[in-house]
């Protein structure tokens, strides 16, 4: 793609400037483009083509481990993600690409407001028949007005909390509820007290038979939709 190609070249010019400061800043806006653009496509998939919904098993340690290396790849310090998770989680029944999705959109949004030398946590908790995907930041928290509105589109909170001093368009945490949404849950945010907040949702665990086989092994059919909880 444009975007792909404009960042193979900044990249060779970032090995051969002598100062790579004011490269970095451009290799940076160009990353919040691209993510811009994912999420533009993947908002007009879910809006125009819900039934692409397409559920399979998904290794949740697996999905884990990819989402921590693709903010690696764009920029994060690798000590900066930790991975909070139980031995042998069990398989979810998911869309791996777009739980993927709601992950990256998750970890920028952490990245964002996560104080510098402070680490984001990512992990995974099984609870009853399903398994909470989740993100936590050390940042400032949310106040009360904003947790109630922060998945609406468009929405863009208080930048001052913001450790860069801006936000995103608005589009990465409506992306996470839709998609969500899609897998029979709503999102959900956790502030304590003392700062810090937790994004996280839910997808359901891969049936089991009483046996212990597991079904999602069967070949999946056509795709379908999953339908939120009322």
């Amino acid at each position: 793609t444009p975007l792909a190609r404009i960042a193979v070249a900044l990249e060779l010019a970032r090995q051969d400037s002598a100062s790579s400061e004011p490269l970095a800043e451009i290799a940076g806006d160009l990353a919040e483009l691209s993510r811009l653009v994912e999420d533009c496509l993947t908002a007009s998939r879910l809006a125009l083509r819900p039934e692409s919904l397409r559920p399979s098993r998904v290794d949740v340690g697996g999905l884990l481990d990819a989402a921590r290396r693709r903010a690696v790849a764009a920029g994060t310090p690798e000590e900066r993600i930790g991975i909070e998770t139980r031995p042998a989680l069990p398989s979810a029944l998911a869309d791996g690409e777009l739980c993927g999705h709601a992950l990256d959109n998750l970890l920028d949004n952490a990245r964002r407001h996560t104080p510098a030398g402070t680490a984001v946590a990512l992990g995974a908790t099984v609870e009853g028949d399903r398994v909470r995907l989740f993100v936590r930041d050390a940042g400032p928290g949310l106040p009360a007005n904003e947790i109630s509105r922060i998945f609406e589109p468009f929405y863009r909170p208080d930048a001052s909390r913001s450790r860069s001093g801006g936000g995103g368009a608005g589009l990465g945490l409506a992306l996470v509820r839709r998609i969500a949404e899609l897998h029979g849950a709503e999102p959900r945010v956790d502030c304590p007290p003392g700062g810090g907040a937790t994004f996280s949702f839910t997808v359901p665990l891969a049936p089991v038979e009483a046996g212990g086989r597991d079904l999602s092994d069967i070949p999946a059919g056509p795709p379908m939709v999953l339908q939120p909880r009322s």
